[in-house]
């Protein structure tokens, strides 16, 4: 624990610094700086599919959040160092790391154009004195920090795994019902959208067991946070007893592209009547040349 605040620390110290000195010389560059820190922080979280935040929102308010939210949790993470922020679905791991060699970077970038500009004069020897301390002591708070962590957590300070990763792979080690109903419901669809059909065949297959069954976690909130699709009628359960789980899956959704199909297709042929009709209308109008 005393690791950690001193990590925190050293850390809020150096970005603090680095942000003061870059203002110091000009504002514009620190403008740059949190345009291109932020900015390459987000094309990144986009890039790899892990901008939407797994809170289970839809539409404009997903997007919202997402992006007030993974600029927050950026900046403070860079700031203050919160190590609970590299889970997959916060900041990540390799990205947390890669944040705070960018915080220190910055310091003696900053120092150098401190330097150059020959504003601070006479101060710059007490400023780079100050600069190695606080390095040296980051690095002797985190040396502390990871000889007394477990282990086991060590890969996740460099693991490249994203928010819907993470959920897929909870999803599938996960052996208990009320931790991946809670893991997949209570996480944004963008997050398993590529597993999507692998979810409904586990509803459909336990559906009457938990009906029969009522488990504490199969309650009013848990089965509102089901998507509709994925709750079986009396007729579905009808045909998953006849002909398995994955027959009557594929069946429903053969049904539903059917249907998509038949009102797209009566869609363009009531289009089409309607250029026809109105090309007749024209031409009786013009009447005979």
């Amino acid at each position: 624990f005393g690791s950690l605040i001193a990590i925190s620390s050293f850390m809020l110290a150096i970005k603090t610094l680095g942000i003061v000195l870059l203002s110091a010389v000009s504002l514009d560059y620190v403008a740059v700086f949190f345009a291109i820190d932020i900015g390459s922080y987000l094309l990144i979280k986009i890039i790899r599919g892990d901008f939407i935040y797994w809170v289970p929102l839809e539409g404009i308010a997903s997007i919202q959040v997402s992006l007030i939210t993974r600029v927050v949790v950026k900046i403070v993470t860079d700031f203050i160092t919160v190590i609970q922020f590299r889970h997959p679905n916060e900041v990540g791991g390799a990205q947390l790391v890669f944040g705070q060699l960018t915080s220190v970077a910055t310091l003696f970038i900053a120092l150098h154009l401190a330097e150059d500009s020959v504003k601070l004069g006479y101060e710059m020897s007490r400023l780079w004195l100050i600069n190695y301390i606080l390095t040296a002591s980051a690095l002797i708070s985190y040396c502390v920090f990871f000889s007394n962590i477990n282990k086991g957590y060590t890969h996740t300070f460099y693991s490249f795994e994203t928010g819907g990763q993470a959920t897929v792979r909870n999803f599938r080690e996960l052996e208990d019902d009320g931790l991946r109903a809670d893991t997949i419901f209570g996480s944004n669809k963008n997050q398993w959208k590529s597993i999507y059909d692998e979810v409904k065949e586990w509803v459909w297959q336990n559906w009457p067991k938990w009906m029969e069954e009522k488990p504490a976690w199969f309650d009013e909130r848990m089965r509102s946070m089901i998507p509709r699709d994925m709750i079986p009628s009396s007729d579905d359960l009808k045909q998953i007893a006849a002909e398995g789980v994955k027959g009557a899956v594929f069946k429903r959704t053969q049904s539903s592209s059917g249907r998509r199909a038949s009102q797209s297709g009566g869609r363009r042929l009531s289009s089409l009547e309607g250029l026809r009709g109105a090309f007749a209308a024209e031409k009786k109008k013009k009447g005979p040349k």
